[in-house]
């Protein structure tokens, strides 16, 4: 029963995302294509090539491989918020656990972003950025762990959202303040040393930095960090678990 009622979910949730309309169809691709195409027309062309502190790699594909995880997560995160409230109505009626539709939301954006991160791949490749792609190898396995970490975030924020409204505001705030306060846009490198705890105590930040190392480098090899971050994941997961089971018991009070 859990198993259908997820993948029914999920169903709903990508119909969501992929109207049935022939632009959704062909949108799935030719999103990320533009996208890619504009970063490399922004800052190849018009801003010039920038020191990413790798060499032999632009600045086009270093962005592009630190964007489109960061999307994933942020999506999943952001989408989170209001999830409970939105859907009080088909809790009740239909007596589904309220964290299905979390799972389905955050699988689906993960799918979406796993797939797109693909395409913009192949399309900087076409383009002359030098991609490993014996790199491609630990993709999925890294945003497979980034799904689980997401998850523990997303689970915290959506169940203390019930209760506090200023979560609506305060979560889109916080990650705009985080996307410009990871190395996504800017190469960690350019950081003052007196600054380099940004760095050092952010867990996405080793997370992208081997992304990059792998796809731009060919050093698939994970480093101390990563073998870090599998743990903390899982923790993460299970104390969001815990906290949402515990307050979901109060969901329907409120919503």
């Amino acid at each position: 029963m859990f198993n259908a009622t997820l993948k029914q979910l999920l169903y709903s949730e990508l119909q969501e995302n992929f109207k049935e309309t022939i632009l959704a169809r062909f949108w799935f691709i030719l999103e990320p294509v533009l996208i890619t195409l504009v970063y490399v027309f922004v800052f190849a062309t018009i801003l010039g090539s920038r020191d990413t502190g790798i060499a032999g790699v632009n600045y086009p594909e270093f962005l592009v491989i630190g964007l489109w995880p960061w999307l994933a997560i942020s999506r999943s995160i952001g989408g989170s918020v209001g999830l409970v409230k939105q859907k009080s109505s088909l809790i009740k009626k239909l007596n589904i656990r309220s964290e299905l539709f979390l799972y389905a939301r955050t699988i689906a954006q993960f799918l979406i972003y796993t797939a797109t991160f693909f395409i913009v791949l192949l399309v900087l490749s076409q383009l002359g950025a030098n991609i490993y792609f014996a790199g491609l190898l630990v993709v999925l396995p890294v945003f497979l762990l980034l799904w689980v970490f997401t998850n523990g975030i997303a689970l915290i924020i959506s169940s203390l959202a019930v209760f506090i409204d200023d979560f609506k505001v305060i979560v889109p705030l916080f990650l705009t303040l985080a996307f410009f306060l990871m190395p996504i846009i800017w190469p960690a490198h350019l950081l003052p040393e007196h600054l380099s705890f940004l760095i050092d105590y952010n867990p996405l930040a080793v997370m992208l930095d081997y992304l990059r190392a792998a796809l731009l480098q060919g050093q698939l090899l994970p480093q101390r960090g990563v073998l870090y971050f599998i743990p903390l994941s899982l923790l993460l997961y299970v104390l969001g678990r815990l906290l949402y089971r515990r307050l979901s018991r109060y969901f329907l009070d409120v919503v």
